[in-house]
């Protein structure tokens, strides 16, 4: 049963990825899995906007750890490691985190900073906590946000200046907020607060409490819910499981939407590891 996973054996897993990729070899991997093989191009606008949209295409946004209980690590190279292994992504904290180092390996000018969720599509959320990470970029003197983990989101880097950007999953603006800036998407002829964040620079290891609350607190919905998204240059799929509600599979592309019923954990479980039209979920998931 999936939620009696060892721990014992996914920490030995963990130490065995750590150990086994030099940092040269998790680079390396990173970008080929990034479609990126060869010389590497200088650290600007191009190959940021290459990099985020790829990698959004390629990592899932999923609550697979955090919904069968396995450890989740705040060490950017084992998450590396995970995401190479499994072939499948994480929680925002994973993924910006791991995108984050590995922009300042290729030597981009990012910090990490704390983000606060408001607001996602038509659900309201307003935690005592902050519930996700964000990156800031800079480059030459100018300062662009980039996110790779709030699921079916913008695809390429925004100017915190004059910030506002349309691409295939919305349009989207950014507008300062006293001392902070918020992220806004144009949904139902209205701009929606999607999150705020701050220019305080973080290590992945401060997000310590913060994941703590989205995999512990059963205010979170990604404590108690299976949720994968996978995103494309045609659309996105997501699966969603609730052991109350049963689930769903939406997949959504430029002129489609489709609503799948999903009945069982076995039927996800199918799904997370098998073709869907357009879409590859090749996740593997411990019993």
């Amino acid at each position: 049963m999936y939620k009696k996973l060892s721990v014992i054996a996914v920490l030995i897993n963990l130490f065995f990825l750590r150990s086994v990729f030099s940092l040269d070899e998790l680079c390396t991997r990173y970008l080929e899995k990034l479609g990126i093989t060869g010389h590497i191009p200088e650290a600007n606008l191009s190959l940021l906007e290459l990099l985020q949209t790829n990698y959004i295409h390629t990592f899932s946004h999923d609550t697979i750890d955090s919904y069968f209980k396995r450890p989740i690590s705040l060490d950017p190279k084992i998450i590396i490691a995970k995401f190479l292994s499994e072939n499948r992504g994480g929680l925002c904290f994973e993924l910006n985190g791991a995108f984050h180092y590995f922009l300042e390996q290729l030597g981009f000018d990012a910090i990490l900073v704390s983000s606060h969720v408001y607001r996602v599509e038509k659900r309201t959320f307003n935690y005592l906590i902050d519930t996700h990470a964000v990156i800031v970029v800079k480059i030459n003197e100018e300062q662009y946000l980039v996110d790779v983990g709030f699921a079916d989101s913008f695809r390429k880097p925004i100017p915190l200046k004059n910030g506002i950007l349309t691409d295939m999953s919305g349009s989207y603006k950014i507008e300062q907020i006293d001392t902070s800036y918020g992220l806004y998407k144009y949904l139902n002829e209205e701009w929606l607060l999607q999150f705020s964040f701050n220019f305080q620079s973080k290590t992945l290891s401060d997000f310590k409490e913060n994941l703590a609350f989205v995999y512990n607190s059963p205010e979170h919905e990604f404590s108690n819910n299976l949720i994968c998204t996978f995103s494309s240059a045609t659309g996105h799929t997501v699966i969603i499981w609730s052991d109350q509600k049963r689930g769903k599979l939406l997949i959504k592309s430029h002129d489609d939407f489709q609503k799948i019923e999903i009945k069982t954990l076995a039927e996800v479980k199918k799904l997370l590891t098998s073709f869907i039209p357009d879409q590859l979920f090749r996740i593997k998931i411990s019993a």
